[in-house]
């Protein structure tokens, strides 16, 4: 059975900032990709339904 890539943090990887904007894969066509490194604010970006779109 393979590890699952669906994780909110990587060992290793930092902690904060909680929400943050990156460069996104151009020749794949996303300009942008936001991380979000917490389960409060991912549940919240996930219910304004209006607002967000979920990928992955």
């Amino acid at each position: 059975m393979s590890t699952s890539r669906r994780v909110a943090l990587r060992p290793g990887e930092p902690t904060d900032p909680r929400v943050e904007r990156v460069a996104g894969d151009e020749e794949a066509g996303v300009s942008t990709v936001w991380r979000v490194r917490s389960l409060g604010a991912a549940r919240q970006l996930l219910r304004a339904r209006h607002a967000t779109t979920q990928a992955g």
